[in-house]
């Protein structure tokens, strides 16, 4: 009777040490990192996602690898990841979320700046993240506000990203609502981008360019020739104006990965399940103006736009 009484305490010993183990901050953990693209809005969502981690928890490794823009690297990395074993893997961009679910089953996963998730296929039992979707009908309302002349809003899209595909559907419905038309012009690569920015900006007032990863990566292209065509541009995101877009409206991306940050932190150290944290939205934050542009485009905006 003694020994199983005693056989009871060791492993009630083994189990609470264990348990403690899981929850101690200090342990040592491998966070995967798949970044689709660099540019500056991605890469605010991995600081902040970074920054969230380290304020608590100090033995982190972060193993971040760019697929730069190629899908086949992002299946790749998360394959890698995969074999690694590590203990959550953190998806930038959508092509990373679907690398990342494709690849496992078993490794947390943590996605952010996806715009639509449920359109993407991005759902599975080991998957949550936080959405970068906006509201482009209040964006889109900043145009009346600045010219009631501008009747055709352009748009350049990445036609072979699930996430771009989703935003062209929310403008149509966005510009209908407003009366404004669309007039939307699509790319696959970068390459294509100068000779499509030329056509769209004879044909439209303004451009609105959508949180779209290869967009995002060529807006000093797209900006330089609507500035030369003295074209506003509207942003999605501040990065956008950063690069020379008019103005935005938008979302923090820094803030973005601060909250998916939050969100490993209950899966690795509170011991929550991923299924039942819910995907995540953030609000819409203050305008962001660019002061060069507005001096080059010549235009004076509203007081309730500054």
């Amino acid at each position: 009777m003694k020994k199983i009484l005693l056989a009871i305490f060791f492993v009630a010993l083994l189990f609470s040490c264990a348990k403690k183990a899981k929850n101690d901050p200090d342990r040592p953990l491998k966070i995967g990192v798949i970044q689709f693209v660099a540019h500056p809005a991605l890469d605010r969502s991995l600081q902040g996602f970074k920054d969230s981690l380290k304020k608590d928890h100090k033995n982190i490794t972060f193993i971040v690898k760019n697929a730069n823009g190629e899908i086949s690297t992002a299946n790749i990395i998360a394959s890698s990841f995969e074999r690694e074993h590590v203990d959550l893997i953190y998806a930038i961009a959508t092509p990373s979320a679907q690398a990342a679910m494709h690849a496992t089953t078993n490794i947390p996963i943590i996605f952010s700046a996806v715009t639509n998730p449920k359109d993407a296929g991005i759902v599975a039992p080991n998957i949550t993240g936080v959405s970068d979707y906006v509201d482009i009908q209040e964006q889109l309302s900043m145009v009346n506000k600045i010219d009631k002349k501008i009747k055709t809003i352009g748009v350049l899209y990445n036609s072979s990203e699930a996430n771009s595909l989703a935003t062209v559907n929310l403008l149509k419905k966005a510009c209908a609502n407003l009366n404004l038309n669309l007039e939307l012009k699509s790319v696959t690569q970068i390459s294509e981008v100068p000779q499509a920015v030329k056509y769209l900006v004879t044909k439209v007032d303004a451009i609105y360019t959508p949180t779209d990863n290869l967009i995002a990566s060529v807006l000093p292209i797209i900006s330089d020739e609507a500035i030369a065509q003295k074209k506003i541009i509207i942003g999605s995101e501040k990065a956008h104006v950063e690069a020379g877009a008019l103005i935005t409206k938008g979302i923090d991306y820094f803030k973005l990965g601060q909250r998916a940050g939050s969100m490993a932190n209950d899966i690795l150290f509170k011991n929550i399940k991923v299924s039942s944290i819910p995907v995540a939205t953030m609000p819409l934050s203050d305008i962001s103006i660019n002061n060069d542009t507005l001096k080059k485009l010549g235009i004076t905006l509203p007081s309730d736009l500054k």
